[in-house]
């Protein structure tokens, strides 16, 4: 049995010589009883840190299926970010103690978590969430900091990276960091250990002694991702992932195996779109193909995983890699299934690299239109070529792959014949599933600075992002007329006849006997 690769540390990722913490400019207020800056000095000082408590900070989200009279959860995905930072600590502190909690798998009752926390007894505890989630994740940050005094609470992910400083308001963190967080979790931990050097850590946020909130400059990113060590897969309960992403009963996530997880292999993308985050930047760095496999191999048999969804930004960017990739897994001998569920750049794509792909087991692939309108295209500065990414979408889905198109409804100055353009391509008979998302003004990106500077007031957004329903509308319609146009859309893109046809593909995925036979797993 494949063990993981060796587990390797860090030097420090301090920012470089010369620069100086970039201040928020904004001081803590009333400096009284549980002033935040002496509680974080006081937890750091002379201790290190063994029992980190990382934590999942998402609800557990959930909608209606027409048609199935039942609920189901949102796209539930292992917590990648944590079981990687639980590796690099591991690897940095081999006698430390580290535990994942996965808030959503509370099922939103979380009577049964503080005694989890308190029989465990933190001494740290890190905390991830996204946007849609950030009130959720303050929350719990204030339950943790009632249950566990004395630990040492440090924010991330990408609602940190979002809102940076101001996040030290939303919640009684003493640390935070954004952007990618392997490299300053340890120079953090190691500044602790030694007593101070905090403005010399890259994407630190804090409170310097007078109180005033601190954002340290990026540092650079990880080059050589090889060298991070394999994520702690051992320390997930797999099985509660697999209840929550597997429905093979209703059309919905289209999943051909049970047991399945996701994997990133790249990191960063070199595009420019205007609604998109920047949590990796804006270069595209990669995992080595043998890298990549490796992981694969030892999923496959360590945990008897047979289907991976590759979340990268860009995973075809490079297609040399992606060649390499499917030549090794069919070498090894591994028979599993991987799909995109973040998406190809259709226009990087060729025939000749979907074949490659199929024959290594590619089942199901997502596509970014986002918007059929070439004015918007150049707005966004998504620029994908149209009519390319109808020839890939139609060659790919006529070899059988189950083929998905993401739109995006709403855009800033998105007119009525716009949104029906979007509309009208979507309909493409070769489309075997559409996801209408609403756009999000979110913090940190380019779209939303320039909502900024025309006087649209962002933080009125905060406490109502959310994907699939219309809670506001950026573009020249109202929100009913836009919720109006996407139900129209969905009731006129999933007909009888187009699911029968998805299903098919589906079925020749799972191998499925004949119905009412067990579904092979």
């Amino acid at each position: 049995m494949l063990t993981p690769p060796g587990i390797t540390c860090f030097s420090p990722y301090y920012t470089k010589k010369g620069e100086e913490s970039q201040g928020e400019g904004k001081k803590n207020p009333a400096r009284e009883e549980g002033d935040p800056v002496e509680e974080a000095m006081r937890k750091a000082a002379g201790r290190e840190k063994k029992r980190f408590l990382l934590v999942e900070a998402q609800k557990l989200h959930k909608y209606y299926i027409p048609g199935y009279d039942m609920t189901m959860p949102s796209d539930v995905v292992q917590p990648l970010g944590l079981v990687q930072l639980a590796s690099v600590i591991q690897g940095h502190d081999p006698e430390a103690r580290v535990k994942i909690l996965d808030l959503r798998l509370f099922d939103n009752d979380f009577s049964s978590m503080p005694p989890v926390v308190r029989e465990f007894r933190p001494d740290f505890i890190g905390f991830r969430s996204v946007s849609r989630d950030g009130p959720f994740m303050a929350e719990m940050i204030k339950m943790m900091r009632y249950l566990a005094p004395d630990a040492l609470l440090v924010g991330g992910g990408p609602h940190v990276t979002a809102v940076k400083g101001a996040i030290m308001d939303e919640a009684p963190l003493d640390y935070a960091i954004y952007g990618e967080g392997e490299g300053p979790l340890i120079d953090l931990l190691i500044s602790l250990r030694e007593g101070g050097g905090f403005e010399r850590i890259a994407q630190l946020i804090y409170r310097d002694p007078e109180g005033t909130v601190r954002v340290n400059p990026r540092g650079e990113h990880i080059a050589d991702l090889d060298s991070l060590p394999l994520p702690a897969w051992n320390l997930l309960d797999h099985e509660s992932y697999f209840q929550l992403s597997y429905y093979p009963q209703v059309p919905v996530y289209f999943n051909a195996r049970r047991k399945l997880v996701s994997i990133f292999t790249s990191r960063g993308c070199p595009y420019h779109c205007i609604f998109c985050h920047d949590i990796f930047g804006k270069k595209f760095r990669a995992r080595s193909p043998r890298h990549v496999v490796d992981e694969i191999e030892y999923l496959y048999r360590a945990f008897g995983i047979r289907q991976f969804d590759i979340r990268d930004d860009i995973f075809n960017f490079d297609r040399e890699r992606v060649m390499a990739i499917c030549g090794l897994i069919a070498e090894r001998g591994l028979r599993l299934l991987f799909s995109f569920p973040n998406g190809l750049r259709a226009d990087l794509c060729d025939e000749e690299l979907i074949l490659a792909m199929k024959k290594a087991g590619l089942f199901r692939v997502t596509y970014a239109l986002e918007t059929a309108s070439p004015r918007l295209q150049r707005m966004i500065r998504k620029n994908i070529d149209l009519e390319k990414l109808r020839h890939i979408v139609r060659f790919t889905s006529a070899q059988g792959i189950l083929t998905n198109l993401f739109v995006m409804l709403g855009f800033p100055t998105e007119t009525r014949q716009e949104m029906m353009m979007t509309f009208e391509y979507c309909l493409d008979p070769a489309i075997d599933i559409v996801h209408p998302f609403t756009v999000q003004p979110f913090e940190g990106t380019e779209m939303t600075e320039m909502l900024r500077r025309e006087g649209v007031d962002i933080s009125s957004f905060r406490e109502r992002y959310e994907y699939l329903n219309v809670e506001f509308s950026l573009s020249e319609l109202v929100c009913e007329e836009v919720e109006a146009l996407r139900t129209e859309l969905l009731a006129r893109f999933f007909t009888v006849e187009r699911l029968g046809r998805t299903m098919e593909k589906l079925r020749a995925f799972r191998g499925e006997s004949p119905p009412g036979q067990p579904v092979s797993q």
